[in-house]
């Protein structure tokens, strides 16, 4: 997305990425309570929405804790990302 953003820089577009974190959706479902902050998909929508009607370059919805553990991520080694996944 950052690399779409440079490329539209100078026109008309907005590039905007989007960290939705959990969305109350079916294709998740199996997952149950290992959804932490979830919300609905319609409320969610909205503020995704809003944010990109903002002209944010980055949105995080909810904010809080994705804006937050975004920020971690960016910064934290591959072997360290990887055994959370294991």
């Amino acid at each position: 997305m950052q690399s779409l953003r440079i490329e539209t820089w100078t026109s008309a577009i907005t590039v905007t990425t989007i960290l939705p974190g959990y969305i109350d959706i079916a294709i998740n479902e199996e997952l149950g309570d290992r959804r932490p902050f979830l919300i609905d998909a319609r409320l969610r929508a909205r503020k995704i929405m809003d944010r990109v009607e903002s002209g944010a370059h980055t949105a995080a919805v909810p904010r809080f804790p994705w804006a937050l553990a975004a920020g971690l991520l960016r910064r934290a080694p591959d072997w360290m990302i990887a055994r959370f996944r294991a």
